[in-house]
């Protein structure tokens, strides 16, 4: 059902399709940058490359727009609103143990918190990014295929964490996506990105193309120019990784 954007914008809806699907639906209509929607269930969630996320009541859903980084940098959004997310978490909670999986997984204790899923709409006259957030902030759903927690477990007695969390994570997008219109900005992304990330320098990891389905074993480099990871094979050759093309984890030993 098409829902008017006036009653949208900025507002907790109870449930939709995708959150995602009405930020893009605000974009369309003109709304401005840090525009924001999000709500307490969603019916088809999806997540990177088209895989389906469980969105049960009682988790933080969330998507914004951004429309006011260059085009040069787009590439850093995901990486960026990983780290916007990681923030607002830490002023929930500043000695929660959080992890960076790129490009932009939060993890907790070793599990997955959280999942970002940007998706860029073109046109010269009206083009913008919509960056949807799904934080587990409520007791878990049952048949998820990995390791996954809530922030629930860290304050079994907070009962609504998702509104406690909506608030300081538009404020933190905000300040984080405006440092990236410049060159200096988006060094300064990347150093605190690194500082949190899953797969620092040295982390062995194993890696699927999209386009062969054949896995490769090598460590990590670091971060490129435009948000990349940079690995190296095990027979020395040195690669950059995009996110929309790979399926990375690490090399449990």
């Amino acid at each position: 059902m098409k829902q008017n954007p006036e009653m949208i914008a900025n507002r907790v809806v109870e449930s939709c399709d995708s959150t995602n699907d009405l930020a893009r639906a605000l974009g369309e209509a003109g709304y401005p940058e840090g525009t924001w929607v999000s709500s307490r269930s969603q019916n088809l969630g999806r997540g990177r490359q088209g895989r389906q996320w469980i969105s049960p009541p009682g988790q933080l859903y969330l998507s914004c727009l951004s429309r006011s980084v260059p085009a040069q940098f787009t590439t850093w959004v995901p990486l960026a609103s990983a780290l916007a997310l990681a923030k607002s978490v830490h002023l929930l909670f500043p000695q929660a143990d959080l992890r960076i999986k790129w490009p932009n997984d939060v993890w907790l204790d070793n599990r997955k918190l959280a999942g970002i899923l940007c998706e860029g709409v073109g046109g010269k006259e009206n083009s913008f990014i919509v960056i949807g957030v799904g934080v587990n902030c409520g007791p878990m759903p049952e048949g998820v295929d990995q390791p996954v927690t809530s922030l629930l477990e860290l304050a079994p007695t907070r009962p609504k964490l998702a509104d406690e969390l909506r608030p300081l994570l538009v404020r933190q997008l905000a300040q984080v996506l405006d440092r990236l219109a410049t060159p200096e900005g988006v060094q300064s992304v990347s150093a605190q990105y690194s500082r949190l990330a899953l797969f620092q320098a040295g982390t062995e990891v194993e890696w699927t193309q999209n386009s062969d389905q054949h896995s490769t074993q090598g460590q990590v480099l670091g971060l490129g120019d435009s948000g990349e990871l940079r690995v190296e094979t095990v027979a020395g050759k040195e690669l950059s990784l995009w996110a929309e093309e790979v399926k990375l984890r690490l090399v449990l030993k």
